[in-house]
């Protein structure tokens, strides 16, 4: 790992999706401008991708992390594109969608036409059985209530509880919204997951006529500009909530236009046919000859170097080495970046504030004839019910390429914050929980045909309210005090891959401006 200094060499730090992508987008600017630069992958872990994990084996395709992207978000696609496999997408099929939720110990739909957890219908509410005529009562005065003129940051769960009332928010939005950041939902951020909400309250008023205007606007202005005829409109509930939303690419922001039907970027959410796994692949195909790419090797410090630049400090299978580096991309979580950053930038020790969430998935699988069609591609789970499982999707129905015919695949999620005791089972008697949870919900059988389990530790982060402020002011001291250091990653603005994705764009441009500066 020994350089010369004849041209830029930027060090990356943390080898998952964001540093992967980091570095793609620096080799892709150094091609496009012709600017020498030269770049080092610091991976602490064993393997590049972070959590991305997709195991391959016996005719089954499983992933232990995220299984999709969110086609609306442009990050995504657009680097798949560039990697060359824009072929091997695979859309959801929207006739296959069923969720349900589990209400005391029942399987039931969602509502016809939830967008996300807002009810798009006032009759779907009214006809749900997840609710009592009171709480039906209390989630239609949405319609009207008045805006809250306050503005600001809040908790997502205060927002909902406003406009809908406690029912709702417990029973349907709840397992929905927080289940995705494994997070309670009055502790996190709605600036920082879900800001569209906010502003849907001020133009509508209503959030109800506020997805119904989605609804209205998606039935009637595709992607070729047309109106639709009324043979040719797609159901309300056309994209309902996949199964489950939970651990998935979810949308931090209003969509944007759909693109052509027939493509498979017109599913809300898409995959890769080889697995997610397909994408760390790829980047690392198209590094390994560009860029140094390190495994085993954990950044021990990040230091200032006398007359411009920084020296990295490494221990790498046992060895510690140092390099200097013009820039650093520091990709971590945010409780690791925190104690690199503070000795150079003591306002990164506010980094360490944003808590993580440990969460692990279960995977079994069972004969497919042994699995209920009440089933769907998955279901949610309420913190209320009390249950291991936070949320299970049926792979083999969700995904149906992912394995053979005859084998239901069922991935279960347990952990979030605040009920993690599940986790601190042993892998055989974790997956005996949840084959109990299975089998109380479902009636599967108790002996699966395989299980597999996948622990997460510290692995989602919570974005709690004041969340983008604290951010921006760790963001503005580094320029100041440590100017060629930048940060990406889910820990700060956005969990899912294209965010992911787009956060490290954008520290690679922040990054060559300082260094051009």
């Amino acid at each position: 790992m020994d350089h010369t200094r004849s041209d830029v060499h930027v060090v990356v730090i943390g080898g998952g999706v964001s540093g992967l992508a980091a570095a793609y987008a620096l080799r892709r600017r150094a091609a496009e401008r012709r600017v020498p630069i030269r770049c080092t992958v610091l991976e602490r872990d064993n393997r590049f991708g972070g959590k991305i994990l997709t195991y391959r084996e016996g005719g089954f395709l499983l992933e232990a992390g995220p299984d999709s992207l969110l086609s609306r978000k442009p990050a995504g696609i657009q680097l798949v594109r560039a990697l060359g496999v824009e072929s091997e997408l695979v859309g959801l099929d929207a006739h296959r969608q069923h969720t349900s939720i589990v209400h005391r110990g029942r399987l039931l739909p969602l509502p016809a036409g939830t967008q996300l957890a807002i009810p798009s219908s006032p009759g779907a509410v009214r006809n749900t059985e997840l609710l009592t005529p009171q709480g039906k009562a209390r989630t239609l005065l949405d319609l009207v209530l008045p805006a809250d003129p306050a503005g600001g940051d809040e908790s997502l769960g205060r927002l909902l509880r406003r406009r809908f009332g406690d029912e709702w928010v417990d029973v349907i939005a709840e397992p929905i919204l927080a289940g995705i950041y494994a997070g309670r939902i009055d502790d996190l951020s709605v600036q920082a997951t879900f800001p569209h909400l906010q502003e849907w309250e001020r133009r509508h008023r209503s959030l109800i006529r506020a997805a119904r205007a989605q609804v209205r606007e998606r039935l009637a202005v595709p992607a070729s500009g047309r109106s639709r005829g009324p043979g040719n409109r797609r159901p309300v509930d056309a994209q309902p909530v996949p199964a489950p939303a939970i651990r998935e690419e979810m949308p931090a922001e209003a969509p944007p236009a759909s693109p052509p039907e027939g493509s498979p970027t017109a599913s809300p959410f898409v995959t890769v046919r080889g697995g997610l796994g397909t994408l760390v692949e790829r980047l690392y195909d198209e590094l390994r000859d560009w860029a140094e790419l390190v495994i085993c090797a954990e950044v021990t410090a990040v230091e200032k170097v006398a007359g411009g630049g920084w020296r990295i400090r490494v221990v790498h299978r046992d060895r510690p080495l140092e390099m200097e580096a013009d820039g650093v991309i520091v990709t971590t979580p945010a409780f690791a970046a925190s104690p690199l950053l503070a000795p150079v930038c003591p306002a990164a020790e506010k980094l360490s504030q944003i808590p993580y969430v440990s969460t692990a998935t279960v995977i079994v699988a069972f004969p497919a004839n042994t699995v209920p069609a009440q089933a769907g591609t998955g279901f949610l789970v309420p913190h209320r019910e009390q249950r291991a499982i936070t949320a299970c999707s049926v792979l083999s129905t969700k995904w149906p390429h992912t394995s053979p015919p005859d084998v239901a695949v069922l991935r279960c999620y347990v952990g979030r914050a605040g009920d993690t005791a599940a986790l601190e089972l042993d892998d055989e008697a974790l997956v005996q929980r949840v084959l109990t949870e299975l089998r109380e919900l479902l009636g599967t059988p108790g002996r699966p045909l395989f299980s597999r389990v996948t622990r997460w530790p510290q692995a989602m982060p919570q974005y709690r309210p004041g969340h983008l402020d604290m951010l921006a002011s760790v963001e503005r001291s580094l320029e100041a005090h440590a100017p060629g250091i930048v940060i990406a990653g889910a820990g700060y603005r956005g969990l899912g891959i294209p965010d992911c994705i787009r956060q490290a764009e954008e520290a690679v441009r922040k990054l060559l401006h300082a260094l051009r500066s």
